[in-house]
Protein backbone atom coordinates (compact mmCIF):
# COMPACT_ATOMS: atom_id res chain seq x y z
CA UNK A 1 0.00 0.00 0.00
CA UNK A 2 1.10 3.52 -0.92
CA UNK A 3 1.62 5.88 2.15
CA UNK A 4 1.42 9.54 1.01
CA UNK A 5 3.06 12.10 2.95
CA UNK A 6 2.85 16.15 2.45
CA UNK A 7 5.53 17.58 -0.07
CA UNK A 8 6.49 19.94 2.82
CA UNK A 9 4.69 20.17 6.07
CA UNK A 10 5.47 23.87 8.11
CA UNK A 11 4.76 25.53 11.62
CA UNK A 12 3.92 29.06 11.85
CA UNK A 13 6.00 30.84 14.36
CA UNK A 14 3.07 31.68 16.46
CA UNK A 15 2.47 28.14 16.79
CA UNK A 16 -1.47 28.69 16.71
CA UNK A 17 -3.61 27.29 14.10
CA UNK A 18 -4.03 29.40 11.04
CA UNK A 19 -7.53 30.61 10.35
CA UNK A 20 -7.53 31.24 6.99
CA UNK A 21 -4.67 31.95 4.43
CA UNK A 22 -4.58 33.10 0.72
CA UNK A 23 -2.02 32.55 -2.13
CA UNK A 24 -0.16 35.16 -4.08
CA UNK A 25 2.54 35.50 -6.39
CA UNK A 26 5.01 38.12 -5.34
CA UNK A 27 8.46 38.52 -7.55
CA UNK A 28 7.77 35.09 -9.09
CA UNK A 29 7.37 33.64 -5.59
CA UNK A 30 4.59 32.14 -4.34
CA UNK A 31 3.58 32.99 -0.61
CA UNK A 32 0.89 31.49 1.79
CA UNK A 33 -0.49 35.17 3.74
CA UNK A 34 -2.78 33.75 6.42
CA UNK A 35 -3.78 34.89 9.74
CA UNK A 36 -2.18 33.33 12.98
CA UNK A 37 -5.63 33.40 15.05
CA UNK A 38 -4.18 35.86 17.28
CA UNK A 39 -4.82 39.62 17.70
CA UNK A 40 -3.39 42.06 14.99
CA UNK A 41 -1.01 39.22 13.89
CA UNK A 42 -0.91 38.29 10.29
CA UNK A 43 1.94 35.62 8.65
CA UNK A 44 3.59 34.86 5.57
CA UNK A 45 4.95 31.84 4.69
CA UNK A 46 7.69 31.29 1.58
CA UNK A 47 7.64 27.04 1.09
CA UNK A 48 10.52 27.60 -1.69
CA UNK A 49 12.79 28.26 1.83
CA UNK A 50 10.10 27.17 4.66
CA UNK A 51 10.27 30.97 5.79
CA UNK A 52 7.78 32.29 8.22
CA UNK A 53 7.46 36.13 8.59
CA UNK A 54 4.69 37.90 11.01
CA UNK A 55 3.54 41.29 10.50
CA UNK A 56 1.50 43.37 13.06
CA UNK A 57 -1.52 45.15 11.64
CA UNK A 58 -2.71 48.49 13.25
CA UNK A 59 -6.20 48.52 14.55
CA UNK A 60 -8.90 48.59 11.98
CA UNK A 61 -11.23 50.13 14.06
CA UNK A 62 -11.13 52.76 17.14
CA UNK A 63 -14.22 51.49 18.78
CA UNK A 64 -13.07 47.75 18.41
CA UNK A 65 -9.06 47.87 19.60
CA UNK A 66 -8.39 44.39 17.96
CA UNK A 67 -8.31 42.36 14.64
CA UNK A 68 -10.44 39.25 14.57
CA UNK A 69 -9.24 38.00 10.80
CA UNK A 70 -11.10 34.59 10.88
CA UNK A 71 -11.47 35.43 6.69
CA UNK A 72 -8.79 36.73 4.95
CA UNK A 73 -8.00 37.35 0.96
CA UNK A 74 -4.54 38.67 -0.06
CA UNK A 75 -3.98 40.71 -2.67
CA UNK A 76 -0.65 42.10 -4.75
CA UNK A 77 -0.78 46.00 -5.31
CA UNK A 78 2.37 47.87 -6.98
CA UNK A 79 4.98 45.24 -5.67
CA UNK A 80 3.14 45.11 -2.02
CA UNK A 81 0.91 42.74 -0.50
CA UNK A 82 -2.95 44.04 0.72
CA UNK A 83 -4.72 41.74 2.84
CA UNK A 84 -8.59 42.16 3.66
CA UNK A 85 -10.60 40.29 6.17
CA UNK A 86 -12.56 39.90 9.50
CA UNK A 87 -14.50 37.99 11.15
CA UNK A 88 -17.75 37.20 13.38
CA UNK A 89 -16.63 40.82 15.41
CA UNK A 90 -15.31 42.99 12.94
CA UNK A 91 -16.20 44.36 9.45
CA UNK A 92 -13.92 43.96 6.19
CA UNK A 93 -11.34 46.19 6.56
CA UNK A 94 -7.82 46.14 4.57
CA UNK A 95 -4.06 46.87 5.32
CA UNK A 96 -0.51 46.92 3.91
CA UNK A 97 1.07 44.06 5.24
CA UNK A 98 4.69 45.11 5.45
CA UNK A 99 4.14 48.50 7.37
CA UNK A 100 1.09 46.81 8.78
CA UNK A 101 -1.41 50.25 8.37
CA UNK A 102 -4.81 50.27 7.47
CA UNK A 103 -5.96 50.70 4.09
CA UNK A 104 -9.66 51.17 4.76
CA UNK A 105 -10.90 51.13 8.08
CA UNK A 106 -13.18 48.52 9.48
CA UNK A 107 -16.90 48.57 8.09
CA UNK A 108 -19.57 47.93 10.23
CA UNK A 109 -20.95 44.33 11.01
CA UNK A 110 -19.41 40.93 10.89
CA UNK A 111 -18.29 39.21 8.03
CA UNK A 112 -17.93 35.50 7.12
CA UNK A 113 -15.46 34.93 3.82
CA UNK A 114 -13.31 36.71 1.75
CA UNK A 115 -12.29 35.10 -1.62
CA UNK A 116 -9.69 37.16 -3.64
CA UNK A 117 -11.04 37.25 -7.99
CA UNK A 118 -8.39 37.66 -10.42
CA UNK A 119 -10.15 39.69 -13.42
CA UNK A 120 -6.71 40.06 -16.31
CA UNK A 121 -4.10 42.05 -14.29
CA UNK A 122 -6.70 43.26 -11.52
CA UNK A 123 -7.74 42.15 -8.17
CA UNK A 124 -10.36 42.13 -6.37
CA UNK A 125 -11.42 41.36 -3.03
CA UNK A 126 -15.66 39.15 -2.55
CA UNK A 127 -16.91 39.52 0.70
CA UNK A 128 -19.41 37.85 2.05
CA UNK A 129 -21.34 38.90 5.05
CA UNK A 130 -22.94 37.31 8.69
CA UNK A 131 -26.80 37.26 8.73
CA UNK A 132 -27.43 38.27 4.97
CA UNK A 133 -27.16 37.51 1.17
CA UNK A 134 -25.29 40.39 0.46
CA UNK A 135 -21.78 40.28 -1.05
CA UNK A 136 -19.49 42.96 -1.72
CA UNK A 137 -16.68 43.44 -4.10
CA UNK A 138 -13.94 45.21 -3.25
CA UNK A 139 -10.79 46.79 -5.11
CA UNK A 140 -7.76 46.49 -2.91
CA UNK A 141 -5.38 49.05 -5.07
CA UNK A 142 -7.67 52.23 -4.47
CA UNK A 143 -7.19 52.40 -0.81
CA UNK A 144 -4.20 53.81 0.35
CA UNK A 145 -3.28 53.61 3.97
CA UNK A 146 -4.69 55.98 6.36
CA UNK A 147 -2.28 58.33 8.58
CA UNK A 148 -3.56 58.03 11.76
CA UNK A 149 -2.12 61.10 13.48
CA UNK A 150 -0.82 64.34 12.37
CA UNK A 151 -1.20 65.82 15.60
CA UNK A 152 -4.46 68.31 15.16
CA UNK A 153 -7.01 65.86 16.47
CA UNK A 154 -8.38 64.24 12.79
CA UNK A 155 -7.12 61.10 11.64
CA UNK A 156 -5.02 62.14 8.36
CA UNK A 157 -2.13 64.15 7.54
CA UNK A 158 -3.50 67.26 5.63
CA UNK A 159 -3.74 70.54 6.59
CA UNK A 160 -6.52 71.64 7.83
CA UNK A 161 -6.78 75.03 6.83
CA UNK A 162 -7.06 74.52 3.11
CA UNK A 163 -10.01 73.55 1.75
CA UNK A 164 -10.64 71.49 -1.71
CA UNK A 165 -14.11 70.80 -3.58
CA UNK A 166 -14.45 67.17 -2.20
CA UNK A 167 -13.49 64.28 -4.66
CA UNK A 168 -15.65 61.12 -5.62
CA UNK A 169 -15.00 58.37 -3.45
CA UNK A 170 -13.04 55.31 -5.74
CA UNK A 171 -15.32 53.14 -3.92
CA UNK A 172 -18.91 55.10 -5.26
CA UNK A 173 -18.64 52.13 -8.08
CA UNK A 174 -18.75 49.13 -5.47
CA UNK A 175 -20.97 46.87 -6.30
CA UNK A 176 -23.22 45.47 -4.00
CA UNK A 177 -25.26 42.30 -3.74
CA UNK A 178 -27.90 42.34 -0.98
CA UNK A 179 -31.02 40.82 -2.08
CA UNK A 180 -32.62 37.26 -1.28
CA UNK A 181 -32.33 35.08 -3.85
CA UNK A 182 -36.34 34.87 -5.42
CA UNK A 183 -35.81 30.50 -4.64
CA UNK A 184 -36.68 31.43 -0.88
CA UNK A 185 -39.47 33.02 0.05
CA UNK A 186 -40.00 36.37 1.12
Amino acid sequence: MTVHSPLISSLPPSCHEIMDFDLVTLDGKLILVGSPGMDRLACTWDPARDRWTQFELDVPDEDFPRTDLAALGAAVVKGRIVIGGGGDHQGFAMWDLETGKVRLSAQEGGMASVVRADFGNRSRLLVGFVGTWGVELWDPSVAAPEDRDDGDGDLDDEDDSVTEPEQPSPYDSLVDIDRVPSCFPR
